[in-house]
């Protein structure tokens, strides 16, 4: 699960000087489920955490992949996907 997707490839691709990059793995944005299965705008971590009463420690990597993985669960139950 990535948040903000379009940067993490626009660093990818810019970063890319002669180096063949392998595709990117399969992913979930977690700003685009937010958006499709609640309208949430801002969709920053912090904003749907919160309407979800997900706990969150913002910019600790573990709580933000944890926080990011319970987004995708709770959007799953919410019917995204299916």
């Amino acid at each position: 699960m990535v948040q903000h997707i379009i940067l993490v490839f626009r660093v990818e691709i810019g970063s890319d000087h002669g180096f063949q990059l392998a595709d990117p793995e399969p992913f979930v944005c977690t700003v685009e489920v937010a958006r499709s299965v609640w309208s949430v705008f801002p969709t920053k971590l912090p904003d749907v955490c919160r309407l979800l009463s997900i706990p969150l420690r913002h910019h600790d990597a573990s709580s933000d992949a944890k926080a990011c993985a319970r987004i995708v669960l709770v959007a799953q139950r919410a019917g995204w996907g299916s």
